[in-house]
């Protein structure tokens, strides 16, 4: 399927991480066949560059997660996923805006929860610019919620269980590298299962 150039694409250093997340896990074999049945095949054997130049679109991206899905199931796709999310934090640290260093090294005189907020705000705000979403970040009840309408990572496919395992590695090395240890990040609606968004709720661990 051919894409509309219009259309927003991928970074190509987050394909890139995404492929070598694959291919760690179900090998290059098994990456093969994740390119063909998603239409991707003429990327099978193409390294993507390490940088931020467009890639795949986000409809070839949502394809591609929607074939590891089918192929290998829940399990297999969210270890591939999440381990891509958590590497792709590291490469996209570097590009992101500099409100979100400062919050994360520099502003630690701030209250916690303050840093939290603003940390995940920009970094929403670089994803949607990025992607040309319009996700948005709240508190609610002691947490912070952040809301993906039309979520690139889920876009066109179903599942029984919410899918944007990227997003959530990415958000939880987000937290860690800007407050250590003791959050967790849980997607709690899937536009892939039939919500409106994609949900993610960040609160402090218990116990």
């Amino acid at each position: 399927m051919s894409a509309d150039m219009n259309e927003p694409r991928i970074p190509s250093w987050l394909w890139r991480i995404v492929l070598k997340s694959s291919t760690d896990n179900i090998g290059e074999r098994g990456t093969r066949t994740v390119l063909r049945r998603s239409g991707l095949e003429h990327y099978s054997g193409v390294t993507p560059k390490d940088d931020d130049t467009p890639s795949v679109s986000v409809n070839e991206f949502s394809q591609y997660i929607q074939a590891l899905f089918d192929i290998f199931g829940e399990n297999g796709a969210r270890s591939i996923l999440l381990r891509a999310g958590k590497i792709g934090f590291t490469f996209a640290y570097d590009r992101m805006p500099p409100t979100i260093k400062v919050a994360s090294k520099m502003l630690r005189i701030l209250p916690e929860k303050k840093r939290l907020v603003t940390v995940v705000s920009e970094f929403s705000k670089a994803f949607n610019e990025t992607l040309s979403t319009v996700g948005s970040v709240t508190e609610e009840e002691g947490k912070v919620v952040v809301e993906i309408p039309d979520c690139p990572y889920c876009r066109g496919f179903s599942t029984e269980t919410p899918a944007c395992y990227v997003e959530i590695g990415l958000l939880s090395q987000l937290i860690e590298a800007a407050l250590g240890s003791g959050y967790t990040v849980k997607e709690t609606k899937c536009v892939a299962t039939g919500d409106p968004v994609c949900r993610f709720e960040i609160e402090k661990s218990h116990g």
